[in-house]
């Protein structure tokens, strides 16, 4: 297994075990952030992975825990490390859209750093991933209905976007995406 130091700001190195992860920064030493493996149910995404999320993120809503969970049960699915996935999202440029790849680069462990994801323009949001050691590959589109729902209701601002986002999250997979 390659575990490659990202040349950034920050490290990330192994904590306890393969599932959990720390991002250290490099002047402190201290842990900037705990990105942890969570059990995908099929169902809830704990308050405790969503605090984590939206501080990764800089705030909560629909289109992070869209990602979060398409990311967390491909990484069940397909019983893969965030260094034997690759993922390829397809999504509109710009925001909300982009929150999506967030939540997928979370839950799943595949960075932009470790050049295990990519974001390719497209209408509506849909995203593929496979395993680099084995065969294996999981798709998942988000239901045109949902894509509708999150586009006419109306989140009246940040607290808005953070009841939606817990709302979704609530939801079961299936309920979300078709794959």
């Amino acid at each position: 297994m390659n575990r490659a130091e990202p040349r950034l700001n920050f490290r990330l190195l192994p904590w306890r075990s393969w599932r959990t992860w720390r991002l250290f920064h490099p002047g402190s030493g201290g842990p900037a952030c705990i990105v942890t493996e969570f059990r995908y149910s099929g169902r809830v995404i704990s308050a405790g992975v969503l605090r984590q999320a939206a501080r990764f993120h800089g705030h909560l809503g629909p289109w992070l825990v869209l990602g979060l969970q398409a990311g967390a049960y491909a990484r069940r699915k397909l019983a893969a490390s965030p260094f034997e996935l690759d993922a390829r999202v397809f999504c509109p440029a710009g925001t909300p859209y982009t929150c999506f790849v967030d939540g997928i680069q979370f839950s799943s462990g595949c960075t932009m750093g470790k050049g295990n994801i990519s974001h390719l323009r497209a209408a509506g949001c849909r995203v593929e991933f496979s395993r680099r050691d084995r065969p294996g590959r999981v798709r998942l589109a988000l239901k045109p209905e949902v894509w509708d729902e999150l586009h006419t209701r109306s989140c009246k601002g940040m607290a808005g976007a953070v009841r939606l986002g817990r709302e979704v999250a609530r939801r079961r997979l299936a309920a979300l995406f078709a794959g």
